[in-house]
């Protein structure tokens, strides 16, 4: 099951993020998106980007950014005191 959706309705796309919990942007939620906006380019007149219900998207994945960079977690509370 794909993360991101496309439906037409009429000449309206709708792209809608659902991966079941905050839909952060993530590489498979990103590329998801992206095949969706794709379809919605060449069928649609307009597009609506939507989330489930109560939530659009969380912002990026944290936990991929605290696997690529040591210690994250410490330096962003470190900037935010500053």
């Amino acid at each position: 099951m794909s993360v991101a959706t496309f439906e037409l309705h009429g000449d309206v796309g709708v792209v809608t993020m659902d991966d079941g919990k905050a839909n952060a942007m993530n590489p498979t939620m990103i590329e998801a998106v992206n095949a969706a906006l794709d379809e919605a380019e060449a069928k649609a007149k307009a597009v609506v980007l939507a989330g489930r219900e109560k939530v659009l998207c969380g912002g990026f994945d944290l936990n991929i950014i605290r696997a690529v960079i040591p210690n994250s977690r410490a330096r962003c509370r470190s900037v935010a005191r500053n």
